[in-house]
């Protein structure tokens, strides 16, 4: 191994390190978080975001509380390479409905809770509002949910996202 690729593999371990020290002084994770892949996760408004216990961040992950709305993340949870996690938004039906006096106030947002033991597939996004409320649920890569699911042991996917298959 060359000194270059010894040198770049000693800076990327430190910024993971670092990342994860950031968030473990600001008790934003549990233990045991790991972060995955070369490109550190985007976290915005880290006060409003948890995370729990054995939580994986695989590189591109964007995780975006808006406003006062908050991004919570149980315990046991991965998140694939390049998930989005949006609490904030525009109103589609203002736009739809074609109600000009109205597109001033067509932003929403809604907590987003993700249960314990899921896995959230590569590239999906997940709208405000949005509990995924039951354990052991897996999330089909490019996947967008739009609506929150109670069930546990079940596989969503699609855009919208639908129950596949309950295990």
């Amino acid at each position: 191994m060359n000194t270059f690729r010894k040198m770049k593999n000693y800076f990327q371990r430190f910024r993971k390190r670092r990342f994860i020290n950031k968030l473990s002084k600001k008790n934003i994770a549990g233990l045991n978080l790991k972060v995955f892949g070369t490109k550190l996760p985007t976290i915005l408004n880290e006060d409003n975001v948890y995370l729990g216990n054995n939580v994986r961040l695989n590189e591109g992950v964007y995780l975006f509380p808006y406003g006062d709305s908050k991004i919570r993340i149980e315990d046991n949870v991965t998140l694939s390479p390049f998930v989005r996690i949006f609490t904030g938004g525009y109103d589609l039906q203002v736009l739809l409905n074609e109600k000009k006096d109205e597109v001033e106030n067509n932003h929403i947002s809604g907590d987003i809770l993700i249960g314990e033991n899921c896995w959230i597939g590569h590239s999906t996004i997940i709208l405000p509002g949005v509990k995924l409320n039951g354990k052991n649920i897996i999330v089909g890569a490019g996947s967008v949910v739009t609506k929150s699911f109670n069930k546990s042991n079940v596989l969503i996917a699609g855009n919208p996202a639908t129950i596949k298959k309950v295990y």
